[in-house]
């Protein structure tokens, strides 16, 4: 079964979009330390949230698969700055989804970036301060 090692969210101002408004770009790497890949979803606010304990509506990624001793960097572009998401590992050595947060205060992440696809492939180098979530 696959097995995940999670790096902070990460958080960014990026280019306005062609109407003007701002938007925000969420970041994190997942990298699956064990040999079978892996597929995960994450879960996030809709709106901005009232509260970081209860998101009234929600909106699910499409299944992402990670492979076999890979890393892929997930970048989520709303227009709020998110501090906050769910991961739904699937069939893994997790089973739980389980919420990660954004590390740094608002004010330290703010910068003006430019917009980055959702889907990267990383070298799981920035996977440092990460959360191990395997159960060997």
């Amino acid at each position: 079964m696959p097995g995940y090692v999670v790096s902070p969210l990460t958080v960014a101002q990026v280019a306005s979009d062609e109407l003007g408004n701002q938007q925000f770009q969420a970041s994190v790497v997942m990298r699956n330390v064990q040999p079978v890949d892996g597929v995960i979803q994450l879960i996030y606010p809709t709106k901005a949230p009232v509260s970081d304990l209860y998101w009234l509506t929600t909106t699910r990624t499409p299944g992402i698969q990670i492979g076999a001793n890979s890393a892929k960097r997930i970048n989520i572009t709303t227009s709020y700055e998110l501090r906050q998401i769910q991961i739904d590992p699937g069939l893994s050595l997790e089973r739980a989804p389980f919420r990660i947060r954004a590390d740094s205060a608002l004010g330290d992440q703010r910068q003006t970036t430019a917009l980055r696809p959702l889907l990267e492939n990383s070298d799981g180098l920035r996977v440092q301060n990460s959360k191990s979530l395997s159960m060997t």
